[in-house]
């Protein structure tokens, strides 16, 4: 009987010795002086057919953004100095000219250009503080009111403008919304975010399952983002029907690097497929959009 205790004693020790899996608890880690480069782009495919007439749209937006860490708080926070140095444009029409601008080319913009031209080129330069946790959550954007005045003038549906905004910059730099847990994860911890958002064709609800896939060979640490949407289209005629979503594929990899304390890159790709009923036509849109964000030590 003795014996038998002294068995189920050490079959127990050696229960609780058992790994459960590799924990990491994942922080941003910046010091002052810091400096970085962020390159942030953007392209997006549209194609519309309306009766057997098919229309193609091509968008590709790169911005550069310089990083300086102005200072590190006493609860963890970074002071982050933020400003664009180039900025590029090339949209491809059907039955039109193409139109390409790029702050860095030196040349006059062509005359379709012009728009972005005069939006970019204020924009180049402008200095503006950003505070961020250690998770990655942006919490301030602070512009000087002159600064704040000429973003004020800024059409709202030039996506640039929103980079200088709490909201639209964190939907960029934060992968749609992602945050560093706030405890040690292990492989396969997941966790789902749910928030409204405001896209090209309207108002959805935006569902992000983010999920921890472990560290790479190169040792950095992998997120894999499964999303889904839930469109929230109300017409403001009642007679007027509804966008209808055909199909959709929403996927991302968000990989962050443990030794320096910092975020690699972000990879979102978005494929739907919208039809919508006007007058006795069909109007079949598919749309394919893929976002990244890739961060370098200067």
């Amino acid at each position: 009987m003795r014996r038998f205790r002294t068995v189920k004693f050490l079959f127990f020790c050696c229960w609780l010795a058992l790994p459960v899996g590799a924990q990491d608890r994942l922080v941003w880690t910046l010091t002052e002086g810091d400096q970085f480069e962020v390159v942030i782009s953007q392209k997006s495919e549209m194609e519309t057919l309306v009766t057997r007439t098919k229309v193609k749209i091509d968008l590709e937006l790169i911005y550069h953004m310089q990083w300086k860490v102005l200072a590190v708080a006493d609860n963890g926070n970074f002071a982050i100095e933020q400003a664009f140095s180039r900025m590029s444009v090339r949209l491809a029409r059907s039955k039109k000219n193409d139109l390409v601008y790029d702050t860095d080319s030196g040349q006059p913009p062509e005359e379709n250009a012009q728009p972005y031209a005069r939006v970019y080129d204020k924009l180049i330069g402008i200095p503006f503080r950003v505070e961020m946790t250690p998770r990655g959550e942006i919490v301030k954007v602070e512009l000087n009111v002159k600064d704040r005045e000429t973003i004020e003038q800024i059409p709202e549906t030039m996506q640039a403008r929103r980079l200088f905004e709490k909201k639209g910059l964190t939907e960029v730099l934060n992968g749609d919304g992602f945050v560093l847990p706030n405890e040690a994860i292990s492989k396969g911890f997941t966790w789902l975010l749910t928030k409204n958002k405001k896209m090209t064709f309207g108002a959805a609800e935006v569902e992000n399952v983010y999920t921890y896939q472990g560290k790479t060979p190169q040792g950095l640490a992998e997120f894999k983002v499964d999303s889904k949407i839930e469109l929230d289209d109300q017409p403001e005629n009642p007679s007027e029907k509804s966008l209808r979503l055909i199909s959709q594929e929403h996927s991302g990899r968000i990989l962050f690097n443990p030794v320096l304390g910092r975020l690699d890159s972000v990879t979102l790709v978005q494929e739907m497929k919208t039809e919508k009923p006007f007058r006795e036509m069909m109007i079949e849109t598919v749309t394919r959009v893929e976002s990244k964000i890739g961060i370098t030590a200067k």
